[in-house]
């Protein structure tokens, strides 16, 4: 009998998961088909063949076709739901069971083909927490919406300057830096770059972010660019790539 209650309880609580994270007539709508292609290389001129074997295995080039579906509900909570499409350069490795995650204020739940949840992993304290300030602060006019780039006031190079970066401004780019970041925003391309360095001032990761005007004119994502540095057991720096093309992008207000 215990065994019965416990099925009906979950039961009915994935009934309500369901109903919960595919919101029906949301405030705000997000909609976009993102191209990911991945890949490790050897900055310079230095030989492949200074690396392990093990190592040259993770250099094959892998291509990810991913849609997303963004929702901010009528109660200011947020919902994204991913679709795994298809993959390419993942030969020899196990296939992902998971072709669709739900996340939203209670977790992270990953479906199978039939439906089926096979990834749970609840909202962690501090993720709690940081989505109950996002609630608080995001707005159906601010939620997934890329503001339109402007060039910096001089108070605000003013102030940046007291805070001890080094600031160069050109027409098109202003760089911000200091030892451990270097920021650099261009408004006439609607473009950033952040980079980080280390306590030796070596470059740790650079972020891009490139946008571009749709047919209404309005500013969205196009595409982005993260690389992340390494160092292989023999001593040689290892450049991890990543390029997302995302197409397709629209956003529905209600």
């Amino acid at each position: 009998m215990k065994n019965i209650i416990k099925i009906g309880l979950l039961l009915l609580l994935f009934s309500q998961l369901k109903a919960q994270s595919i919101p029906t007539n949301p405030a705000v709508r997000v909609s976009y088909d993102v191209e990911i292609t991945s890949y490790r290389q050897i900055p310079g001129n230095a030989d492949l063949n200074q690396l392990t074997d093990f190592e040259k295995l993770s250099f094959k080039k892998r291509k990810d076709q991913r849609h997303y579906e963004e929702y901010l509900t009528r109660e200011n909570d947020q919902v994204s739901v991913i679709t795994y499409g298809s993959r390419e350069g993942y030969e020899g490795t196990t296939p992902d069971p998971v072709v669709r995650s739900v996340i939203d204020k209670s977790g992270v739940y990953g479906y199978d083909k039939s439906n089926r949840v096979v990834v749970k992993e609840p909202i962690s304290i501090k993720g709690a927490a940081m989505l109950s300030e996002e609630k608080n602060n995001v707005s159906k006019e601010t939620f997934s919406k890329v503001p339109e780039f402007s060039a910096f006031t001089p108070e605000i190079l003013n102030t940046l300057t007291k805070q001890g970066f080094k600031v160069a401004s050109s027409k098109e780019e202003i760089t911000v830096q200091n030892a451990q970041i270097q920021f650099k925003y261009n408004a006439q391309y609607n473009a950033t770059e952040i980079r980080l360095y280390n306590d030796k001032g070596e470059v740790t990761s650079i972020s891009q972010r490139f946008h571009a005007k749709n047919a209404s004119n309005q500013l969205i994502p196009a595409f982005n660019v993260e690389k992340t540095y390494e160092t292989s057991k023999r001593g040689i720096l290892i450049e991890n790539v990543v390029i997302e093309k995302i197409t397709n992008y629209t956003r529905t207000e209600n």
